[in-house]
């Protein structure tokens, strides 16, 4: 399927409400992904997707920070950008690609800036200028993650 939404209104779908298991879905969806209630249902798991990638990119850039060796810091940092990126675009995309939802927005302004720290970090020379960066990094993911959750909501993995 092509993007969450697609995903999402395939619950509404003809196929799906004839087979035994539609029984067991508490909401009578429609097939058009343009539906409001698919759009909701598809936005929350567009910020259950960020919150992974951020999570994912938090862990991965304070790794990096413990690191010695000047290319695994780089390394590291490619790592915690692709995340990062994956981050912006989820947040960019589909249910969002029109919303102007300030929380999401928010959020990908920290992303945006997170990203352009990451990117410069990847290609340094000096362990502590990298280092300085994924502390900037680590900042804005943060505070992204904030403006999508309550971080003291969230379980225990995801607090980093």
């Amino acid at each position: 399927m092509p993007d969450i939404e697609a995903a999402v209104a395939f619950y509404g779908s003809p196929a799906f409400k004839a087979s035994l298991t539609a029984g067991l879905i508490p909401i009578d969806l429609r097939d058009d992904p343009a539906d409001p209630e698919v759009q909701a249902i598809a936005a929350f798991l567009r910020v259950l997707n960020a919150l992974e990638n951020i999570r994912s990119s938090i862990d991965v850039a304070e790794r990096g920070r413990t690191m010695s060796r000047v290319a695994d810091l780089r390394d590291l940092a490619h790592l915690s950008l692709a995340e990062t990126v994956d981050a912006i675009e989820v947040l960019s995309s589909g249910a969002f690609a029109t919303v102007r939802e300030p929380a999401v927005r928010a959020a990908r302004v920290r992303l945006l800036a997170a990203r352009v720290a990451l990117n410069a970090a990847q290609h340094l020379p000096v362990r502590w200028a990298i280092d300085d960066l994924l502390s900037v990094a680590l900042q804005q993911l943060r505070g992204a993650r904030s403006a999508l959750a309550n971080p003291v909501t969230l379980p225990p993995s995801f607090r980093n």
